[in-house]
């Protein structure tokens, strides 16, 4: 798969299934992929619970 591809799934709303594939995948860019979209996972939870908060 390639990471333009990669990239348009995580854009997305990727399955677990996906994730854990993606995952396995070694490459260095696919991982920086992944880190980003966690990331941005971890700030949109955390701008959640906030608004929650008030």
């Amino acid at each position: 798969m390639k990471l333009a591809e990669i990239k348009a799934i995580l854009a997305g709303n990727p399955t677990e299934e996906q994730l854990t594939e993606l995952k396995k995948d070694e490459r260095g860019g696919v991982q920086k992929l992944l880190a980003a979209y966690d990331k941005k996972r971890e700030k949109e939870k955390l701008e959640r619970q906030r608004h929650a908060e008030l």
